[in-house]
């Protein structure tokens, strides 16, 4: 029979490890071996003994004893005796751990007789066995021998102890996280069932300390005395040797004054930029791996190859380059995607891929083939099962033949072939037959169809049966792996720290980090062999924002100072999707970091770097400079009490509207700084809302500020709400293109019933006016549905360039879900519609970023960045959001993409409850008018460089409290064109005292 790998079987996964693990459990630990106690060990406060059935370790800190059922019983401090343990709960001591969270007490713990080694049982034998090393400041525990340990990963080691006061723990390598949580302390050994020969399992040291100053003194004799990775030195690493470097790190990082992202088309380029970096005040010039690499995702370079476009002659050129950012007293910094190998690798791939590469399994190929075939059919070798994806994140408790879901196995390698398949079948599977719960008899036979042959660097060949072949392990679809236990990842790591050493690079960016995270491996140990040959102090990061662990500086006081990325400004020139970045922007951007006290504040495009070019093209690029030293300058200069003032908003709730990428704060207002000479004011202001159209400020990954537009027709009258006391209106407004119903050029894109696809649970049907959707959600929760919305037939025209607005007819039944149409490009966008009305009405969308201003949809990650209107690939339909319980009903006619006419906005005059602002003179299309009090607005163009200056008569144009009107009225006439508006008021500002300022 024939089955396509869709789930796995628990009981197949047992066997499998079973079958592999007795080839995983004989490590041996790289540690130091500790000698044993010294003569004067216990004048030095240092106790390893039994007392009675107790036992009892001791430094001249404290004193730690366990009772007989293996629970820590006492933690005292030494010398004035203080008990620091919870006695009433004081933790489960060593435990064994379920997937279930279900715990085994490892409750018999014996001492060897030199004080030496602790081992640790439970009631039937399984246990481990810890190395002991008592210091004057703390205790460490090595994992030395794992005792009748199962090998099914369902199952971890822990140490879990409730104390009060600076009582913590520090890991030795990856194998173990700890953690201090209240009072608990908790050390956790998730994947000790994976341990592979020559590996180091592991430990912790546990420690007490007084003040900050002590623990920092602890932290670094921990550093010194334990196996722990440290940096690449001449000589013994020792206490002195670890302080010295210690103070050389924070000189070198401290404060981290942010970043700037450089592109480039030349070497002469990044040069510039420079200047740019010194005029912000930066600390870092960062490259994203398509400039010093030539790529993203490695392809055809190695891990640490350059681009020698860029850097004509290699690495000379990047350490040339690194050493005149050093003069200027700053440092370079590289993107890196972790140790990804690409298709075309030079090294590993080429005519002949590494065997050493990541692999699912291995086996041999049942029948020849030419080298035309596009099926193969497929031998796995012993204990090798199928592979399949899980639909949650991976960890590092992952194990085979389970994946990640950023994993793929759609590659394998057939001798020297690398081969892509489509599809993976099973032939006579063993749960056919036994249930897969004992060894085989005979081998399955696995087909794989849709080959695409030679694939990457690799030539098409012919090969006979039983050719040797191994499937290997894909993540993202972009790049090969180097196996987690074998030599390949110490290669490159080495390659990569030699790099960075030659170059004399500051940062190690582990971005992707989480592709070496399958069957119990991590990206930490890639890490910890990255740091443990880095010549030179360094900081690193990870795309979640964590530093590796390996990184010990960070585990010292005072290090929040080293960390970037706390803030930053956004310089984005116009594109046709997206707007030119604004000095609001820039204000929410810095604020981010500033307010909570860093003086991390960069320089970027989204997540990406900009052209020098492209910088100074924009208008503000000189106030952008400025404004990143003057929130620089704010950051260093709050008070903690004056930081509590501020509101920075909330993270937003997962369930509580449409899944946003990362993990940002949205915030009701932005902050903007008034210099006032001897002080800042510091003005929280407010983009007041409308209806459904209330979105805060926040941040999407990736992105950067989603700025909170209106989107209004001049002439049309809506209630606006000010939450700021009474005070004169300030605003911007933004022209867009006018449209027309009835222009012959409009696109007509009314769906039909017969043509959506993909429907769901959705109903369609036809009506002699329209279609009609239908949906129940009796769930009890609201539905969010961003990705599976039904499909419309490809009736229309792809290009949109300028038929970027939508217009269409909709009868709501007021149910408040949202309808949502959405088109697909290099990036979506979503065209949204909260149904929160009753009976028809016509609905019409200036563009598909319009959806950002809605709190009941806004931005998402796949609808941001760019999106090419010029070439979109297929269109969705259907209900976004149903709240619970519901039934939706509604219709949709007329649907069109609407011609854009570009119109100017000619003498607009801004109408307020209690008076007016007039404008006199003409805002052409695309460009912005800004008003901020006084006789006069300014013009400026798309990317916010001035025009003019046009004059304004105010008459009590004030905005009261609360809800009140607000209309943009025109006399035109003709197509009006659309506005994106921010009405804009500010509450009481918070002053903030300049440093050194006279009188204060």
């Amino acid at each position: 029979m024939t089955t396509t790998i869709l789930h796995a079987r628990r009981s197949v996964l047992r066997a499998f490890l079973l079958m592999t693990a007795v080839t995983r459990l004989g490590f041996q630990a790289g540690a130091q071996v500790p000698q044993a106690l010294p003569g004067n060990a216990e004048t030095m406060g240092m106790v390893a003994r039994m007392a009675g059935d107790q036992v009892e370790l001791g430094c001249q800190r404290f004193i730690l004893r366990f009772a007989a059922d293996g629970k820590p019983v006492s933690f005292k401090v030494l010398p004035e005796g203080k008990e620091l343990l919870n006695t009433r709960n004081p933790g489960d001591g060593f435990v064994v751990v379920n997937r279930a969270g279900e715990i085994i007490p490892l409750t018999r713990l014996e001492l060897t007789k030199d004080g030496r080694r602790l081992t640790a049982k439970t009631a039937d034998g399984q246990g481990v066995v810890f190395r002991l090393h008592l210091s004057q400041t703390h205790v460490g525990f090595q994992v030395e021998k794992l005792l009748r340990f199962s090998t099914v990963p369902d199952l971890s080691l822990a140490f879990r102890m409730n104390a009060g006061g600076e009582v913590d723990v520090v890991p030795h390598n990856y194998m173990a996280s700890t953690r201090r949580q209240g009072e608990q302390v908790e050390v956790t050994w998730p994947t000790l069932w994976n341990v592979h020969k020559g590996d180091d399992p592991g430990g912790f040291s546990l420690f007490h300390s007084r003040d900050a100053a002590d623990r920092d003194d602890v932290l670094l004799r921990i550093w010194a005395e334990e196996p722990i990775v440290h940096p690449k030195v001449d000589g013994d690493w020792t206490y002195e040797r670890a302080k010295t470097w210690l103070a050389a790190w924070r000189a070198a990082f401290i404060p981290n004054r942010g970043t700037i992202i450089l592109e480039a088309k030349a070497l002469a380029d990044l040069y510039e930029g420079v200047k740019i970096a010194e005029a912000a005040d930066v600390s870092e010039i960062y490259l994203m791996p398509w400039i010093w690499r030539g790529e993203y995702w490695p392809i055809t370079k190695t891990t640490a190859g350059v681009n020698t476009n860029i850097f004509p002659k290699g690495e000379e050129d990047v350490k040339a380059f690194a050493d005149a950012v050093k003069a200027k007293g700053m440092w370079l910094s590289f993107h890196w995607v972790s140790a990804g190998i690409g298709f075309q690798d030079p090294v590993y791939v080429g005519k002949k891929p590494d065997r050493r590469l990541a692999s699912w399994g291995n086996g041999q190929l049942a029948e020849a083939v030419d080298e035309k075939a596009t099926t193969l059919r497929f031998t796995p070798g012993p204990g090798v099962f199928a592979p399949f994806v899980v639909s949650h994140w991976s960890s590092s408790t992952q194990f085979a033949p389970g994946l990640g879901h950023f994993f793929n196995y759609n590659i394998i390698r057939v001798e020297d072939e690398l081969i892509r398949f489509d599809r993976l079948e099973e032939v006579d599977p063993p749960s056919s037959r036994d249930g897969g719960t004992t060894a085989r008899q005979a081998q399955p036979v696995w087909t794989l169809t849709g080959c695409q042959r030679g694939f990457g660097s690799t030539v098409a060949a012919a090969h006979a049966a039983g050719a040797e072949s191994a499937g290997l392990i894909v993540p993202y679809n972009q790049n090969l792996l180097p196996d987690n236990w074998s030599t390949l990842l110490t290669e490159q790591a080495s390659a990569y720290a030699g790099f960075i050493n030659r170059v004399g690079a500051s940062r190690v960016e582990f971005d992707g980090i989480e592709i070496h995270h399958y069957y119990g491996g991590t990206g930490n140990k890639l890490a910890e062999l990255i740091y443990g040959e880095l010549d030179h102090p360094t900081i690193a990061n990870t795309s979640s924002g964590r530093v590796p662990s390996a990184w010990f500086e960070y585990r010292f006081s005072g290090m929040e100072g080293a960390r970037g990325h706390g803030g930053g400004a956004i310089v984005r020139s116009r594109m046709p999707s997206q707007n030119a970045s604004s000095l609001l922007m820039a204000d929410f951007g810095l604020a981010k970091g500033a307010l909570l006290g860093s003086q991390a504040l960069d320089l970027s495009a989204d997540d990406r770097g900009f052209h020098v070019e492209v910088f100074r093209q924009h208008g503000l690029h000189e106030v952008f400079l400025e404004r990143v030293k003057t929130w620089r300058a704010i950051a260093g200069a709050l008070t903690p009490e004056q930081r509590k003032q501020f509101n920075l908003g909330t993270f937003r709730q997962p369930n509580g509207r449409l899944m946003q990428a990362g993990n940002h704060n949205e915030a009701p207002h932005v902050y903007v700084p008034e210099d006032r000479g001897g002080e800042w004011a510091l003005y929280p202001v407010a983009v007041l809302n409308t209806g459904h159209q209330d979105s805060p400020w926040y941040w999407g990954q990736e992105n950067g500020p989603v700025e909170p537009w209106r989107m209004v027709k001049p002439n049309e009258e809506h209630l606006w709400t000010n939450p700021f006391p009474a005070q004169p209106l300030r605003f911007i407004l933004h022209v867009l293109a006018a449209t027309d119903y009835a222009n012959p050029e409009n696109y007509d894109i009314q769906p039909t019933a017969d043509g959506m696809t993909q429907v769901g649970d959705t109903r369609f049907s036809d009506e002699p006016d329209g279609l009609r959707l239908s949906i129940e959600n009796p769930r009890d929760k609201e539905v969010w549905n961003e990705k599976e919305l039904p499909v419309m037939a490809n009736k229309y025209p792809n290009d949109w360039s300028s038929h970027r607005p939508v217009g269409m007819f909709l009868e709501g039944d007021g149910k408040n879900e949202v309808l949502v149409l959405k088109f697909s490009a290099w990036h979506e966008r979503d065209y949204a519609v909260p149904i929160d009305f009753t009976g028809r009405r016509y609905v019409e969308i200036p563009h598909g970023e319009a959806s950002y201003a809605l709190r009941k949809w806004g931005w998402r990650f796949g609808a941001g960045k760019q999106a090419n209107y010029g070439s979109i690939g297929g269109l969705s339909l259907g209900f976004g959001y149903l709240p619970a319980g519901s039934e939706a009903s509604l219709k949709v006619s007329g649907l069109k993409a609407l011609k854009e006419i570009p119109v100017p906005l000619t003498d607009p005059v801004i109408a307020t409850a209690q008076g007016t602002l007039s404008v006199k003179g003409q805002v052409p299309f695309d460009h912005y008018l800004e008003y901020q009090g006084g006789g006069t607005a300014i013009l400026y163009d798309a990317n916010w460089n001035k025009v003019a200056d046009l004059p304004v008569q105010a008459v009590n144009a004030i905005v009261p409290a609360k809800d009140s009107p607000i209309t943009v009225k025109t006399a035109q006439t003709g197509p009006l064109p659309w506005l994106e508006v921010q009405f804009l008021t500010r509450g009481e500002p918070i002053m903030v005292a300049k440093p050194g300022a006279k009188g204060l």
